[in-house]
């Protein structure tokens, strides 16, 4: 028989008294009862019901679960249905995740004004990237949380078009690299720095 997987509730049980007490000052109601949710969730705490078997008369305790929407063990179903729906929104490209990071300064403004300052980077974030993507010229002539998902592609004329990493010498042949994120980084750091910088 093997070991149980680790799960997050096995964590926040184990190291979350601590951790809320070190950070207690930093911490809303709201992350506060998301933490006590999942260390309930399918314990005693939360009550449950016996189940048994007819034939053989064996029982089995079930623990009722938090229903938290931020718990992984409620939510793997319905997390696992969404990304299965949203398959059919995707290009058929390779896709990057990119994460935008924010300077020591504003990230210290950042842990006090978390609506503010991350509702404006993912603004900034989304504008910078929509700029960019909008005009491959400028991805020729030029390491970047926030995150999002970016496509290796774009969808143009009715058709999935790779994006062109540059021409074929010998052949003039538009040349694709697989698994290449294909953005400029240093045009998409300027043009995030010159977003927030206007703001």
């Amino acid at each position: 028989m093997g070991t149980a997987a680790l799960e997050v509730a096995d964590i926040f049980r184990t190291h979350g008294p601590a951790w809320r007490q070190a950070q207690l000052s930093h911490l809303s109601l709201g992350q506060l009862k998301v933490m006590t949710a999942i260390e309930q969730c399918r314990s005693a705490a939360l009550g449950g019901h016996v189940l048994r078997c007819e034939d053989c008369q064996r029982q089995q305790i079930a623990y009722n679960s938090c229903r938290n929407r931020h718990c992984p063990k409620c939510q793997s179903r319905a997390a696992q249905r969404w990304l299965d729906a949203r398959q059919t929104d995707l290009l058929p490209v390779d896709y990057f995740h990119v994460v935008f990071t924010l300077p020591a300064p504003i990230s210290e403004i950042a842990y006090w004004n978390k609506a503010v300052v991350y509702g404006l980077l993912f603004e900034v974030a989304a504008q910078t990237l929509r700029t960019i993507a909008a005009d491959p010229g400028t991805w020729v002539r030029r390491s970047v949380p926030p995150w999002c998902c970016t496509p290796g592609g774009q969808f143009k004329h009715g058709a999935v078009q790779e994006v062109v990493h540059g021409r074929d010498a010998a052949h003039g042949r538009p040349v694709v690299q697989s698994g290449v994120w294909p953005m400029p980084v240093v045009a998409v750091q300027e043009g995030l720095q010159g977003g927030l910088a206007l703001r």
